[in-house]
């Protein structure tokens, strides 16, 4: 037949220009049914281990020497078991009736004969799970009175006559289409009936004390009314406490200096629970944001206007703390306060760090970026991570009105980066006794790298350059005349890193975005930090990825502490059941800065130093 086929084949080439369509059809029919026969087409397989079994077999079943021809438009095994039910869909069978009386199987096919007949079943429910809920949906349930079974007659007419209920036709639940789907939805409505826990011992006194002194036992409990069921209960329980709850890691070169950390910070020895319904580190970081924000008060900061010798100004916001256990207005420790991109001293994260220096009874001071904070620039010069000159005259103001005041920094995101720079630049001659970064990006080219995912250029990157565009456009009467920059190009920057390539670096002198970001990154001049700095980073941070973190440089330098918390996203840390209650960030904050201020002197000086 093969061969039939490709002489056939054979023939409508050589006249395939006298019969073009009748050569497409046959040729394309003739070449599937060349495969079909090829390669489908086989005998089946008859496997036994018994030659005499074998051949009464294919003796007495020709079907099995035969080649057996499948339905040649059901391609794959798949669609042949799909198409074959869909067209045989259920062979029609009788019923099957099983009973152990002759004479009883005689008077039911004779008085029923539904039961001697082929049963049709509903040809469009493929499958016993597909005919049991279709007809439930169709035919709702069929009212039937309960059935009661009972060896009692006597008890019977008592039930039946005294609980008119059981000769009643019973409707239940019409939108509960299955026994599943009726326990779930009543248990929804319903939730749980309250029930005192079952107590099962063989000891009577044992079960005595345990309810004398566990009066848990002896009442009802509440289960979490929203998980349905074992799974869900299971489950969502995990969701709450998702992540197992971790000690932070701190990890430092400087014996003294762990042991002084550990001693005075107790928030680094105890385990931290994240905020259980923000489960990832993007949730974290934009949920405890939001949360910051709609909960934030501003609270009455005190202005003080710094001029720049390029003829602009800074703008400072000090909180000062005004309770009977105040220090000495001289000497009252001062926290200074820098924010990060965009940010500002309304920033949520900054108002609390500044409530939280005036909690402890220091003062805090916010340091403003030029042109972050809704004031127009006096002259046309910005922010950038790598440029801590403005910093430095903040700290040079500081030390003029309150020289026996002592002073610590705290930076958060790209202000931990202007802190990181402004403490290699300056060593032992910062003028500062103590530092502390929040979620600093310790290389900041892996951080671009980061932010240009889909996931977080969609996220976080475009709503950050929606503030630079912002701040830019407010004040882009002093940079139209710039012949350094092109306003309106940089104003069609989709990301942060193109704002860096079309304004930062040509404002600030950099080559290129990666000269700026390299130059800006923490991780290259960690030998150069000469007083005690405290690092906060979460290891799901995408600002500041894990392995962007030099762990290994910083245990070389004692005054450098890294603290790295597993869950916390980006200046988030949230606390475990809202995000607006105290977080591990504000405690470990506070913790630390009384900690420098009040024993810094004596058990980190001269000490800090030595491995």
């Amino acid at each position: 037949m093969a061969e039939s086929l490709y002489d056939m084949w054979t023939l409508l080439m050589k006249r395939r220009a006298e019969w073009p369509v009748a050569t497409l059809l046959i040729g394309v029919t003739a070449t599937v049914a060349t495969y079909y026969l090829k390669y489908v087409a086989k005998k089946p397989v008859l496997i036994t281990g018994s030659k005499s079994c074998a051949d009464f077999l294919q003796h007495h079943c020709p079907v099995l020497v035969q080649e057996y021809y499948p339905t040649v438009w059901c391609f794959t095994s798949q669609a042949h078991t799909l198409l074959c039910s869909v067209l045989y869909l259920f062979p029609l069978q009788k019923p099957l009736l099983i009973t152990g009386s002759k004479s009883c199987a005689d008077f039911l096919q004779h008085h029923c004969p539904v039961l001697v007949q082929e049963y049709y079943p509903t040809v469009w429910c493929f499958t016993s799970r597909a005919h049991t809920i279709l007809c439930s949906v169709l035919y709702l349930f069929p009212l039937q009175k309960p059935v009661l079974i009972t060896g009692s007659k006597s008890c019977a007419d008592f039930l039946q006559h005294h609980c008119p209920v059981l000769v009643q036709e019973y409707y239940p639940t019409v939108w509960c289409f299955t026994s599943r789907a009726h326990t779930i939805l009543c248990s929804v409505l319903y939730l749980f009936p309250l029930q005192k826990p079952v107590l099962i011992t063989g000891s009577k006194s044992c079960a005595d004390f345990l309810q004398c002194h566990c009066p848990v036992l002896v009442q009802e409990y509440y289960p979490t009314v929203w998980c349905f069921t074992s799974r869900a209960h299971t489950i969502l329980c995990s969701v709450l406490y998702l992540f197992s709850l971790q000690k932070p890691v701190l990890i430092t070169g400087s014996k003294s200096c762990a042991d002084f950390l550990q001693h005075h910070c107790p928030v680094l020895v105890q385990e931290y629970y994240p905020t259980v319904w923000c489960f990832t580190s993007r949730a974290h970081t934009i949920l405890c944001s939001i949360a910051g924000n709609l909960a934030k008060k501003l609270p009455p900061y005190r202005k003080d206007i710094l001029p720049t010798p390029d003829g602009g100004e800074i703008h400072l916001e000090w909180l000062d703390h005004h309770g009977n256990d105040c220090h000495d207005n001289r000497t009252c420790p001062i926290v200074v306060i820098l924010p990060g991109l965009s940010g500002n001293s309304a920033s949520h994260y900054a108002i609390r760090l500044a409530k939280g220096a005036t909690k402890k009874c220091y003062r805090g001071v916010v340091f403003n970026h030029r042109g972050s904070n809704g004031v127009k620039l006096k002259s046309n010069r910005l922010y950038c991570a790598a440029d801590s000159e403005d910093f430095q005259l903040v700290v040079s103001h500081i030390k003029k009105l309150y020289p026996d005041a002592p002073l610590m920094a705290v930076g958060c995101s790209m202000g931990g980066m202007i802190l990181f720079n402004y403490l290699a630049k300056h060593g032992e001659n910062c003028g500062l006794v103590a530092a502390m970064v929040v979620g600093m990006p310790w290389e900041a080219n892996k951080t671009g790298d980061s932010l240009q995912q889909p996931l977080n250029r969609l996220v976080f990157n475009k709503n950050l350059v929606r503030q630079l565009r912002r701040d830019l456009r407010f004040n882009r009467d002093l940079f139209d005349n710039d012949d350094r920059v092109d306003v309106d190009y940089t104003l069609q920057s989709s990301t942060v890193k193109d704002f860096d390539d079309r304004f930062t670096i040509k404002l600030f002198g950099f080559d290129s975005v990666r000269h700026y970001y390299t130059t800006a990154s923490a991780c290259y001049k960690i030998n150069r930090v000469k007083i005690p700095l405290l690092s906060l980073n979460s290891a799901d941070d995408v600002f500041a990825p894990f392995d962007s973190i030099p762990t290994e440089d910083i245990k070389k330098n004692p005054n450098i502490s890294l603290v790295v918390t597993s869950h916390g996203g980006h200046v988030g840390f949230g606390d475990w059941l809202s995000p607006t209650r105290e977080s591990f960030l504000d405690k470990l904050y506070q913790q630390y800065i009384d900690a420098v201020f009040k024993y810094g002197e004596k058990e980190l000086k001269g000490t800090h130093l030595k491995k």
